[in-house]
């Protein structure tokens, strides 16, 4: 009798830590903190400032792209939930791809201010594409914040 009601509660106490760990994983995998969600929104405010590569001063994007570049350091930072984490590791995605993108551009003005041929379509088809890369992960950023 005693045996059976003390593996009673052996089983209870087994239940509730299993739950309790199953709880703490999904809180884990699916919870975006409050924290992370209010960082994360400043942040993407910030990176997409950046959006009109083309129509910054050098100097201009530099300042907005430290400014962004803090605003997702503050976003990773406030990240506590593997979801969060999830979400500062695609803000840095995005940033870092208008960073590639406008040193792309950067580069092709040297080029050709260097020589008088341009790319022409080869250049627009690049960009094009880089430029369906950057709204892919602004999608999927807005997604994960909903």
């Amino acid at each position: 009798m005693k045996l059976n009601r003390r593996l009673v509660r052996i089983g209870i106490a087994l239940g509730i830590v299993v739950v309790g760990i199953g709880a703490f994983t999904a809180y884990q995998q699916y919870w975006l903190t409050l924290a992370e969600h209010n960082a994360a929104q400043s942040a993407l405010v910030a990176v997409d400032g950046l959006q009109t590569v083309n129509a910054l001063s050098d100097e201009e994007f530099d300042a907005k792209a430290q400014q962004a570049e803090e605003s997702v350091e503050t976003a990773r930072e406030a990240a506590f939930t593997v979801r969060d984490q999830k979400v500062a590791f695609a803000l840095r995605r995005y940033l870092g791809s208008i960073e590639v993108e406008r040193s792309a551009i950067r580069m092709q003005k040297r080029d050709e201010a260097d020589s008088s041929i341009g790319y022409g379509l080869v250049d627009s088809s690049l960009h094009a594409g880089r430029t369906a890369a950057a709204r892919s992960l602004r999608l999927s950023l807005l997604e994960q914040l909903d």
